[in-house]
């Protein structure tokens, strides 16, 4: 590119001569007639030219050489209007210069056709030699416009590279083989202080640091490498001798001069430099405020776990009652889990009957009436039942005074209330305890006093007596035994004062123990019962004995509703938090109507005609579940079965993790067929 811009000198010497070159050839282009007829025009004026100035030479030089002035016709128009008005001329000339100028002078037709003919060969060699002649002319002026055109675009091309280069921002060194400058543009001018004329003539070394200088040797000998362009940070000295940071970004030529482009960095530095600076200031900014966000973080953990950890519930809950955040013991008062309590409202887990007084007085505490406020009111669980609560409420206002947050403490008082409705119970259920036990000690005692009177001695052999009645006593007391447990347990259950004692119980092995426990009823009944559980089912953390009474009643219930022949499924599922137990029978089911009250004292299904039993069992059953903080339920077909659920806690133990549901997993099953 630079190499183009050193040789613009030579281009006016070449346009020069072109155009002398061109003058003889552009003075016959204007003498060349334009159109077709013309230029044939042109062919028969020049025969009638060529006649009469023969005629008008006779008198001087004879009739000799008859056609030279035709010849010279032919030449004239082949040279100014072609081959074809040429031709044209030279067949015209032909008869007329014979009739003319040949014959006249005695020469016999044999002749004057022989030297019309030597005529037309020397017009037509003449012809043929002036139309490639033109040719080569056309083709040579063609490449002449070609040519001229290329130079034009060349010197164009230069120019806005020469204009391009000097008003470019970016400074422009070019040095020739000796490591002299043999151009600059404007922006090097002004990048180092110098005029155009000082800096040429410089060398490298007049410009660069002096800490620079062993660098450039390593530079130059890289740029070497065709190809190579190098691009670094240099420092280069001014006019006034101080020094400027500079991106020089250089490569060497294929003719050996160099060449470098430059650009002032100052800025880019001082930009970076306060870039450095304000990231420096950020980080110190960002630990000092991670630092304040920790001891902030370490303050609001000590918060959450004073909240979180208080013995009794606690809330933040906006001014419309939405809970914004509520601690771990107001989440097992109402049964929520906290994500889904903070989507709630107090309104919606308030009693409908407590809901109008409990809206009165948060409206008096938020308006500044009152300055705080207790209230004792029912709470609806998430399961559907009901606890007591004592709800203190205060508000939480801002700097203006305003109203921000009702601050709420809860006190499950469910315990209290029970412990003091326990009595109103006691009393009512009196008269139906005693009911119960006329009715129902009378018998086996009956039983016992009569069968002990036919133990009495009546012969030498007492050991041979019938063993049948002392069996019919011994199953009587423990029958007797058994109701007055169960009323025990039942006044414990309706008192909240059922003990349980937790403690880590394999799942398996206390299944199996309940079903060998009932395994001899069963049989006896004519029944098959089953078990079904996982070998790895995990433990759970309950009172083995008390979930053994459970077992035993819900069986023993289940072998007195199923026909001979039927069979009772025992089985166990762990889930995520909990095992899920059942126990299902192939019996008559219970009809809806009657599915709602099998956990009430007392109550008995009408499937069969005479009583079976006290009805305490399942109410001492679903006490004792509850007890272990789990749930119990039961689905009934009428005609198909019924099936009774419960749920009891895992064992809080990383290993004791529940194992996902696989249909597919082995299971042991257990079977008791009838004798």
């Amino acid at each position: 590119m630079h190499s183009s811009v050193s040789n613009t000198a030579s281009i006016p010497r070449q346009k020069a001569i072109r155009r002398e070159f061109s003058f003889a050839e552009s003075l016959v282009g204007k003498l060349r007639p334009r159109s077709t007829l013309a230029r044939y025009a042109l062919g028969v004026a020049a025969v009638l030219v060529a006649l009469a100035l023969r005629i008008l030479l006779t008198p001087l030089t004879g009739r000799g050489a008859p056609f030279i002035t035709f010849f010279n016709a032919t030449l004239l128009t082949s040279l100014l209007a072609g081959a074809g008005p040429a031709a044209l001329c030279l067949a015209l000339s032909l008869p007329i210069g014979v009739h003319f100028f040949v014959l006249p002078e005695g020469y016999s037709m044999y002749q004057a056709v022989s030297q019309a003919l030597l005529y037309a060969a020397d017009g037509a060699l003449v012809i043929v030699m002036i139309t490639l002649v033109r040719h080569w002319q056309d083709r040579a002026e063609a490449a002449n416009r070609r040519l001229q055109k290329a130079d034009e675009e060349r010197e164009r091309a230069l120019l806005r590279t020469r204009e391009t280069i000097d008003l470019a921002p970016d400074a422009y060194f070019l040095a020739g083989l000796d490591a002299h400058y043999t151009d600059v543009n404007q922006a090097a001018c002004r990048l180092l202080g110098y005029d155009r004329d000082e800096l040429v003539g410089m060398t490298i070394m007049d410009l660069i640091h002096p800490d620079d200088v062993p660098r450039l040797q390593t530079e130059r000998q890289a740029l070497l490498v065709p190809g190579t362009v190098l691009t670094g940070e240099w420092t280069l000295k001014r006019k006034d001798g101080s020094f400027v940071p500079c991106e020089v970004s250089a490569n060497i030529l294929g003719d050996g001069r160099w060449q470098a482009f430059v650009r002032d960095i100052t800025e880019r530095r001082r930009i970076a430099r306060e870039r450095a600076e304000a990231f420096g200031r950020e980080l110190i900014a960002r630990e000092q405020a991670e630092a304040a966000n920790g001891r902030l973080r370490e303050s609001e953990e000590r918060f959450r776990l004073t909240i979180e950890e208080a013995p009794i519930g606690m809330a933040l809950v906006a001014l419309d009652g939405r809970f914004e955040r509520v601690n771990n013991m107001l989440c097992e008062i109402t049964g929520y889990p906290a994500q889904e309590l903070v989507r709630l409202t107090f309104k919606d887990i308030t009693h409908p009957d407590d809901l109008a007084m409990d809206v009165e007085l948060a409206r008096r505490l938020a308006n500044g009436d009152i300055p705080r406020y207790q209230l004792e009111k029912r709470s609806i669980r998430k399961d559907g039942s009901i606890v007591c609560i004592l709800l203190s409420a205060s508000i939480l206002r801002g700097p203006e005074g305003d109203a921000r947050y009702y601050i709420v403490r809860v006190e499950d008082i469910s315990a209290r209330k029970r412990a003091e409705e326990a009595l109103e119970r006691a009393l009512a259920a009196r008269d139906d305890i005693l009911g119960i036990v006329a009715h129902d000690l009378r018998n086996p005692l009956g039983v016992i006093l009569m069968q002990a009177s036919l133990l009495e001695r009546s012969g030498p052999d007492p050991e041979r007596r019938d063993q049948r009645p002392r069996e019919m006593i011994i199953r009587s007391a423990k029958r007797m035994n058994r109701l007055i447990q169960d009323l025990l347990d039942v006044s414990l259950v309706e008192a909240g004062q059922l003990k349980v004692n937790p403690a880590r119980t394999a799942t398996r092995q206390l299944l199996c123990d309940a079903v060998e426990a009932e395994a001899a009823l069963a049989t006896a009944s004519n029944l098959t019962l089953g078990l079904d559980v996982a070998d790895d089912v995990p433990e759970v953390l309950g009172d083995h004995d008390r979930l053994m009474q459970v077992f035993v009643n819900l069986i023993s219930n289940a072998i007195k509703f199923t026909p001979s022949g039927g069979r009772i499924t025992v089985a166990a599922l762990a889930r995520t938090e909990d095992v899920r137990f059942s126990v299902a029978d192939t019996g008559a089911g219970i009809a809806p109507e009657g599915l709602a009250h099998i956990f009430e004292r007392f109550w008995q299904g009408k499937t069969h005609a005479r009583r079976l039993g006290a009805g305490l069992g399942l109410p001492i059953t679903r006490g004792i579940v509850l007890a272990h903080g789990g749930k119990i339920w039961a689905e009934s077909t009428v005609g198909q079965g019924t099936i009774l659920f419960f749920t009891i806690p895992l064992a809080p133990t990383a290993q004791s993790r529940p194992p996902e549901r696989n249909d597919a997993g082995r299971r042991a099953r257990r079977r008791v067929e009838p004798r």
